[in-house]
């Protein structure tokens, strides 16, 4: 889903380009990859506008999208009131 956010905008699409390095013709290859899949999620969280518009697009709470991305970074979090 943020992937699919990110490219269906030319703005956001280049930024997250550029930012990666990531060649458009490299993307199929890249977007199944944790690494990767991070690196959207951090992008993300770069930008606050953007992570809200997504968060509310998708009707999710934008903390989660910060659980996710430790989630693929591998690292332990801990649930709310858990």
């Amino acid at each position: 889903m943020a992937f699919s956010f990110l490219m269906e905008d030319d703005e956001r699409r280049r930024r997250f380009l550029d930012l990666t390095g990531t060649d458009p013709d490299q993307l199929r290859e890249a977007v199944v990859q944790p690494e990767f899949q991070g690196a959207i999620l951090d992008y993300l969280g770069t930008d606050e506008r953007i992570l809200t518009a997504f968060a509310a697009g998708v009707d999710i709470d934008p903390a989660d999208i910060e659980r996710a991305r430790t989630a693929l970074a591998g690292r332990r979090w801990e649930r709310d009131g858990a």
